[in-house]
């Protein structure tokens, strides 16, 4: 389900080592968009669901890890590349499907460029993490993000931030603000004020921390290894309700099971909640 729209065709069986970076998975419709291993270890299971499509794969963490490194870049580097292959190279590393596009917000068709790229820094949306928080110490891979999307499009990289969040503008993107109760942090919502879509128009849309997730594999040539959470809700232990630094694609069960309250039915949600 996070991957919605691919048809994928496995690379691994239970029982394979893999290092972190190894390919898990390939999309059938387009053989060279990647999806890998964010950790080293071993192939615990691989589960199916309906007509036996994999819907899980599980992997037991190694103590010793070995990774695949990839070709790093500066920002005066990536300047030089072609849209192709700024594209290549998101889809062979695996991160090319945290772009989306809109209209239907599906995976991005790498073969079609947009006429704009939309940042949502802005969340509105109850216990959201704050993208101030996500962003501390990260500012350099998000600039580089940044550039890099910019490669995708002839148009204009916009970045939509919430009034009043201390965040600073950034160059090689357009900055908007913007304010009042959600959905004023809703991607669609900055599409329809600032470029809104016309019939055969294609916008790709991402998130600001997947930004930054692209901007350390640019700069570093590793896949990243963390993303940043929020916990929050009325079952969740006052103490618990904050930000986390998880690792990429672990399973959230251990904070659940000292975060949450006990001996209660409980729903929980991934995303916003609205």
């Amino acid at each position: 389900s996070e991957f919605e729209g691919i048809k994928p065709r496995l690379k691994v069986t239970a029982g394979e080592s893999v290092k972190r970076g190894d390919i898990l998975f390939e999309n059938k419709k387009n053989e060279k968009m990647l999806f890998r291993s964010p950790c080293c270890g071993t192939i615990k299971a691989v589960n199916l669901g309906a007509r036996r499509a994999p819907v899980e794969i599980l992997i037991e963490k190694s103590a010793q890890e070995e990774s695949i490194t990839f070709e790093s870049y500066t920002r005066a580097t990536i300047g030089q590349l072609t849209r192709e292959q700024v594209a290549d190279h998101l889809l062979n590393t695996g991160l090319w499907p945290l772009i989306k596009q809109r209209p239907f917000s599906r995976i991005a068709d790498p073969n079609v460029a947009p006429k704009a790229v939309f940042i949502n820094a802005a969340g509105s949306a109850p216990f959201q993490a704050d993208f101030k928080a996500i962003l501390k110490g990260d500012a350099e891979a998000f600039e580089t993000g940044i550039s890099t999307l910019g490669k995708l499009t002839d148009g204009q990289v916009h970045l939509c931030r919430s009034a009043g969040s201390d965040i600073r503008a950034f160059d090689h993107a357009e900055n908007h603000t913007f304010s009042g109760p959600h959905p004023s942090g809703n991607t669609s919502v900055h599409i329809n004020r600032i470029s809104p879509i016309q019939p055969h128009d294609t916008v790709y849309t991402i998130a600001a921390q997947d930004v930054i997730l692209i901007g350390k594999l640019m700069l570093s040539g590793e896949l990243p290894r963390n993303k940043v959470i929020a916990l929050g809700g009325p079952e969740v232990k006052q103490e618990y309700r904050k930000h986390y630094r998880v690792p990429l694609g672990a399973s959230l069960q251990p904070l659940f099971a000292k975060a949450l309250e006990d001996g209660k039915e409980l729903r929980i949600i991934a995303g916003t909640a609205l």
